[in-house]
């Protein structure tokens, strides 16, 4: 198994991975293994989510609209270092077909996503945030996981009727994990991620709309209706 090691993560990983150690610890059953001489392939046993970590809101949008760009993305590295550092602890296996990715890992990098998604974008910086996480769960093979794992929050927490300050916050990541999702709609999970959003069908509590209108001066629509209008976009397959 080649370990790299890069500046974007203490130690990467390269695996041929489809689930995070969150699963394989509980699923072992459900992979498969190729040969010693090749990586180890694991497939997953279900298409159903896959929780990388309990919900936590460290700061709302109100919060990370108080902070610069460089703030933010101070607080996005100290999250990709400690998962670069948990991952680099993982014990030495010299019979191991190949490295799992440790839930830990995950947790910390979508504790670092769901902080790049939920600050409004005023300063043109949304991407740059984005594409520094993405680019460390795309080397890990994690980036669906940890995306549909973060839309599913998003949605429980605006089911629930959370506090004004925290629905506001989930209405903000939802819009723009689909602004960023929205070049790549012709892959099958980036829709399937879209397509989740579409069938909550969310409604904005009238509290929650004052909070948004007081920072975007504009009339909010519901994520949902977003989500449709994004998937109404992508051409049909052929069958």
């Amino acid at each position: 198994m080649e370990r790299v090691y890069s500046s974007h993560m203490t130690q990467r990983i390269r695996c041929q991975l489809t689930i995070p150690f969150a699963v394989l610890a509980l699923a072992l059953s459900g992979c498969t293994t190729s040969p010693k001489s090749q990586e180890t392939q694991w497939q997953p046993r279900t298409s159903t989510a896959i929780t990388t970590g309990e919900p936590k809101l460290e700061f709302d949008s109100t919060q990370l609209m108080m902070k610069n760009s460089d703030q933010v993305n101070e607080l996005i590295n100290a999250r990709i270092q400690k998962a670069g550092n948990v991952q680099a602890s993982q014990v030495d296996d010299a019979e191991a077909d190949s490295v799992v990715v440790e839930l830990e890992t995950l947790e910390a990098l979508k504790d670092a996503m769901r902080i790049a998604l939920a600050r409004p974008d005023r300063d043109g910086t949304r991407s740059s945030l984005y594409s520094l996480v993405r680019r460390e769960l795309v080397d890990l093979n994690s980036l669906d996981v940890v995306l549909r794992d973060l839309a599913q929050e998003s949605i429980d927490a605006l089911k629930a009727k959370r506090s004004a300050k925290a629905q506001a916050t989930y209405v903000y990541i939802l819009e723009n994990l689909m602004a960023e999702l929205r070049p790549d709609l012709a892959n099958d999970n980036t829709r399937e991620i879209v397509t989740r959003i579409r069938d909550a069908r969310i409604d904005i509590d009238p509290a929650v709309r004052k909070q948004l209108m007081m920072r975007t001066m504009s009339r909010p629509v519901s994520p949902s209706d977003t989500a449709e209008r994004l998937l109404s976009q992508v051409p049909a397959k052929a069958s």
